[in-house]
C-alpha cells in the first residue's frame, strides 16, 4: 500500500488486532454500544432481514413494507446492525431511517462511537473472524451476544474515527463504482450469450435457410426442415429425490438446485450422502448426459448436463431429463434459450412461489433439427460460451481483486495499520 503508517505503535495484547497505534485505547465492544433488543409490532415500518444486505458491503437491496401482525426488533436511525446468523458473510448496515429487522441482526446504539466507524470495524476481516470462531450449530451457525459483547476493538479518538471514515468513504466509493461498472459487464456478457444461444436453437446457423412459422409464439419463425414438438416427445422426465439420504462425509454427491448454475453443475458446497439410504426403485441415480433441471426458487428452470466424472451421483429435489430422441448436448442448450425461459416463467409463475413440475417442462415447446445439426450447433455453442466463459472469469477475477483490496484497506485504516489523518481534507 502507498499510505503511511502511524510513528509508533504498541502491542494491543489482542490477537485479531496484534498492534495499534501507540495513543489509541482498546475496549470490549459492550463499553461502547448498548445492545438493542426491543420487539415491535407494527404495519407501518419497513422490515430488514440478512437476505436484505450485501456481505461486506453494508448496502441493503431493497427493504420490505411489515405486513400487519409481523414484528421484529426496532432499530433508529443512527444504529448499527451487524448479523450473527452465518457472521462469516459479513452482514451489516449504518440505519438511516426508522425500523424493524430480523432477529438474527444485532441492533447496536453507538456510545462516543462514530458510527460509521463502528460499521466498518464491524465488517473488517479481522473482526469477522473472530466472531465466526465462536459460532455454534453445525446447519445454521450463530454467535451470541455474550461472546460479541466482549471482543476487545480498538477505539482512537472519535475525531480521529470519524477522518478514518471519511478517508474509507471516499476511497470505497471509487472501488466500488468500478466494481459496479464490471459487474454490469458480466450482466452485459450474460445477455450476449443467452441471445446466441437462442438464435443457434431457434434458427440454426445458416442465414440463408429456409424458414416457416413455428406457430409458437416464443419461437417464431424457424427452419423449415425442422420439427416444432414439446420436450416430452424428445425426452423422459422425471423426478429427484423429495427426501436427501443420509449425509455421509465420503458418500456420493446429492445434486441439488444451489449446485446448478447456468449450464453448470459446482460441487464446492455440494452434499454428500450415502447411497444405501436412496429408496429402492428410484430411478434418481444420474448418468453422463441426463439434465438436471431447477423446479422452485428464484432460478427455476435453470439447468446443467451431468458430466461423466458425475455418473452414479443422485438429483436433489429437482428433474431429471433423459433425452430419447435427441442429442442431450442440444437439448442443454434449448433448456437455456430466451425462448425456453419464457415459457418456464409463464407457467411456473402461477403459483405463490415460482414452482415446475414434469408435465409442465413436458409440455413446453422445442425446435429440433437432424441429429448432425444438432451436433453442430451443439459444438458452436460450446466452442462460443467457452470463449465467453473465459472473458466472464476474468472480469470475475477482477473484481475479487477489487474486493479483496476493498476489505484490506477497511481492515488497515480500522486497525491503524495506515495512517490516513492526513489524507482526508
Amino acid at each position: 500500500m502507498r499510505w503511511k503508517r502511524y510513528p509508533a505503535y504498541k502491542d494491543s495484547g489482542v490477537e485479531w488486532l496484534s498492534e495499534v497505534p501507540e495513543h489509541w485505547d482498546e475496549y470490549s465492544l459492550h463499553w461502547c454500544v448498548e445492545e438493542i433488543n426491543t420487539d415491535v409490532r407494527t404495519d407501518s415500518m419497513i422490515y430488514i432481514g440478512l437476505e436484505h444486505i450485501d456481505s461486506w458491503t453494508g448496502k441493503v437491496r431493497f427493504v420490505d413494507q411489515v405486513s400487519e401482525g409481523i414484528s421484529g426488533k426496532h432499530f433508529l436511525p443512527g444504529d448499527v446492525l451487524f448479523g450473527k446468523l452465518r457472521p462469516y458473510l459479513a452482514k451489516g448496515f449504518v440505519a438511516d431511517k426508522y425500523g424493524l429487522c430480523s432477529g438474527e441482526l444485532l441492533v447496536l446504539r453507538p456510545h462516543g462511537m462514530n458510527r460509521f466507524y463502528l460499521h466498518y470495524l464491524l465488517l473488517s476481516p479481522g473482526f469477522v473472524g473472530c466472531v465466526d470462531s465462536s459460532t455454534y450449530g453445525a446447519k445454521m451457525p450463530r454467535a451470541s451476544w455474550e461472546f460479541i459483547r466482549k471482543i476487545v476493538i480498538p477505539v482512537p479518538s472519535l475525531g480521529e474515527q470519524e477522518c478514518i471514515a471519511s478517508f474509507i468513504d471516499a476511497q470505497t466509493r471509487g472501488i466500488d463504482t468500478l466494481i459496479s461498472k464490471k459487474q454490469r459487464q458480466l450482466e452485459l456478457l450474460e445477455e450476449k450469450r443467452i441471445t446466441l444461444i437462442t438464435h443457434a436453437v431457434t434458427k440454426g446457423l445458416d442465414p440463408d435457410v429456409k424458414m416457416k412459422d413455428s406457430g409458437v409464439e416464443w419461437l417464431g419463425e424457424v427452419p423449415e426442415h425442422w420439427k416444432v414438438v414439446s420436450l416430452k416427445r424428445m425426452a423422459r422426465i422425471s423426478y429427484g429425490l423429495g427426501q436427501p439420504p443420509r449425509e455421509l462425509e465420503d458418500g456420493i454427491p446429492l445434486i441439488r438446485a444451489t449446485d446448478v448454475s447456468r449450464g453448470t453443475i459446482d460441487l464446492s458446497n455440494c452434499l454428500r450422502v450415502d447411497p444405501t439410504d436412496v429408496p429402492a426403485g428410484r430411478d434418481a441415480f444420474l448418468e453422463p448426459g441426463d439434465i438436471i433441471v431447477v423446479r422452485s426458487g428464484a432460478y427455476t428452470g435453470d439447468s446443467a448436463v451431468v458430466p461423466r466424472e458425475l455418473a452414479g451421483a443422485v438429483a436433489g429435489y429437482d428433474m431429471i431429463v433423459r433425452c430419447s430422441d435427441c442429442l442431450a448436448e442440444f437439448m442443454a442448450y434449448v433448456l437455456l434459450s430466451d425462448s425456453m425461459a419464457q415459457q418456464i416463467n409463464m407457467v411456473s409463475s402461477r403459483a405463490a412461489q415460482a414452482h415446475l413440475n414434469a408435465e409442465q417442462l413436458g409440455d413446453c415447446i422445442g425446435a429440433f433439427p437432424p441429429f448432425e445439426e444438432q451436433r453442430s450447433i451443439a459444438r458452436y455453442l460450446d466452442r462460443e460460451t467457452t470463449r465467453m466463459n473465459v472473458i466472464r472469469d476474468k472480469i470475475q477475477h477482477s473484481i475479487e481483486l477489487l474486493q479483496e483490496y476493498r476489505s484490506a484497506l477497511i481492515s488497515a485504516a480500522v486497525t491503524g495499520q495506515i495512517d490516513v489523518r492526513e489524507e482526508v481534507i
